[in-house]
C-alpha cells in the first residue's frame, strides 16, 4: 500500500504545539509516527511522512498537512494524536482510553475498528471509532483518512502503560490483516506458506534476521514475505527456492527471476505434485 502519515501540531516549543499533560502530545505524536512509519516500510509498504514542522498558527499547521497529503494518491492517510480532558487524571486504576475518527462513510471503518481493537488490546478503554464532517483534516483530506487519538496525555493510568513502539505496532499490525498466523497456517495474501516456512529455523539460519527479531513468530513470518522470498532465503529445512528452480525449467520460463513466485508455486502446487524442492 501506499499511506501517508504523520503527527499532528508543530513540534514543541512552537505555537500550535498540541496539549500537555504527564507527557506532550507533540513530542509523543511524532516518536509513535516514527516508529510506525518504519514498521510499515519494513512490512514492504510505501509510506510518505506529511508532518508539518514550520507553522504559523493552528489553521496554518493543518493547510500544510493536507496540502502535503493531498499531493500524493495513498491508499491511507494516517494522523497521530494525543488527547486531553479538563482535569488532569493523577491516576484512578482505569484509562481513559483510545478512540480513533473518521468521515462518515469512509472506507476505512473496518481498519479505524481495528486500531481501537489493538491498542486497546494494550489496556487501554476501548473508545471506539467516532465520526466527523467538521475536522478539517478529515473534510479535506482527498485519500481515505483516519485521526487516532492514542491515549489521554493527562491520564496517569494511560501514560503508565503508554510505549510508542507498542503503540506503533498495533497500528501497523490493524492495517495488515494480510499477516495471519494461527497454529496450524501461515497466511500472507491468501497463501498458506507452512510448506516453506519454519520460525525457528528461519532465526537459526538467519542470524542477521535473529539480531533484528529474536524468536519473535510474527515479526519473523512478516520479514520473510516482505523480503525473505524475494531474497531467496531458505525458511525451512524441506525447501530451497534454487534447486527448485533449477529442477523445473517449466517454472523457470513461466516465473525466471522472480523467486518469491517459487514458493508461492510450490505452497499452491508443487508440493501436492511432489516436485524436488530439496
Amino acid at each position: 500500500m501506499i499511506i501517508n502519515v504523520h503527527a499532528g501540531h508543530n513540534p514543541d516549543g512552537k505555537i500550535a504545539c498540541g496539549a500537555v499533560g504527564y507527557i506532550k502530545e507533540s513530542t509523543e505524536a511524532r516518536n509513535v509516527k516514527n516508529n510506525l512509519i518504519l514498521e510499515l516500510r519494513n512490512r514492504g509498504h510505501i509510506v510518505y511522512d506529511c508532518t508539518c514542522d514550520n507553522g504559523i498558527s493552528q489553521n496554518d499547521v493543518l493547510k500544510k498537512i493536507v496540502k502535503k497529503t493531498n499531493t500524493v494518491k495513498a491508499n491511507i492517510d494516517i494522523s497521530i494524536h494525543f488527547n486531553s480532558m479538563a482535569n488532569k487524571d493523577p491516576g484512578n486504576g482505569k484509562t481513559t482510553g483510545t478512540e480513533v475518527w473518521i468521515y462518515p462513510g469512509s472506507s476505512l471503518k473496518t481498519q479505524a475498528q481495528n486500531v481501537c481493537n489493538n491498542i486497546s488490546a494494550l489496556g487501554y478503554k476501548n473508545r471506539g471509532v467516532k465520526y466527523s464532517t467538521s475536522l478539517y483534516y478529515l473534510k479535506n483530506c482527498k485519500n481515505p483518512a483516519m485521526l487516532i487519538e492514542v491515549c489521554f496525555v493527562n491520564d496517569m493510568d494511560d501514560i503508565r502503560i503508554y510505549n510508542s513502539k507498542n503503540i506503533a505496532k498495533a497500528i501497523a499490525d490493524a492495517l495488515s490483516p494480510d499477516n495471519i498466523i494461527n497454529n496450524s497456517k501461515l497466511m500472507y495474501q491468501g497463501i498458506d506458506y507452512s510448506p516453506v516456512f519454519n520460525y525457528i529455523y528461519y532465526s537459526d539460519y538467519n542470524q542477521d534476521v535473529f539480531a533484528a527479531f529474536g524468536k519473535d513468530k510474527n515479526a519473523l513470518f512478516k520479514h520473510f514475505c516482505t523480503f525473505g522470498m524475494k531474497e531467496g532465503r531458505k525458511g525451512c529445512s524441506d525447501f530451497d527456492v534454487r534447486v527448485y528452480k533449477n529442477n523445473n525449467p517449466d517454472l523457470v520460463a513461466a516465473f525466471g527471476e522472480q523467486l518469491i513466485e517459487y514458493y508461492r508455486h510450490y505452497c499452491l502446487f508443487g508440493k501436492n505434485e511432489n516436485r524436488i524442492c530439496k
